[in-house]
């Protein structure tokens, strides 16, 4: 489940959203709070108007955990990143995937990922299976 909280409110939650199946990995909001991206530890993806709280968009997992989302100010483009190193770069009006990327093969654990506002460019920390870290860009 997920709850929207409005924090001008003393952190009073306003809104729950429910149908998330399993637990949630990671949710990313637009700047103006209208809408939500969230992902499942089942490997789905679902796009929410955070007004009526509806989820506008069902994605079903494609294989493996989407462990981390991200969305641009502007709540146009979206991203998610699978434990098994894929990012995904997604269209919010569409709720479809516009590419694919995937990272290293010797990628075993993924530390984080980070982008700029705009969504231009991402970049994602992990660890290979000797331990050895990892830094890789796209722009």
């Amino acid at each position: 489940m997920l709850r929207l909280w409005d924090l001008r409110l003393r952190g009073r939650c306003v809104r729950q959203l429910h149908d998330h199946g399993g637990a949630v990995m990671s949710v990313a909001v637009d700047a103006m709070s209208t809408t939500a991206f969230s992902a499942c530890e089942d490997g789905a993806l679902r796009f929410w108007d955070l007004a009526s709280g509806r989820c506008r968009a069902y994605l079903p997992g494609q294989g493996g955990l989407e462990a981390c989302v991200l969305m641009d100010a502007a709540g146009t483009t979206a991203v998610s990143l699978t434990d098994g190193a894929h990012i995904r770069v997604w269209d919010v009006n569409a709720a479809a995937a516009t590419s694919r990327h995937s990272c290293r093969a010797s990628t075993t654990r993924l530390l984080s990922l980070s982008a700029a506002q705009d969504l231009s460019s991402l970049v994602l920390t992990s660890r290979d299976a000797s331990g050895v870290a990892r830094i890789d860009m796209w722009a």
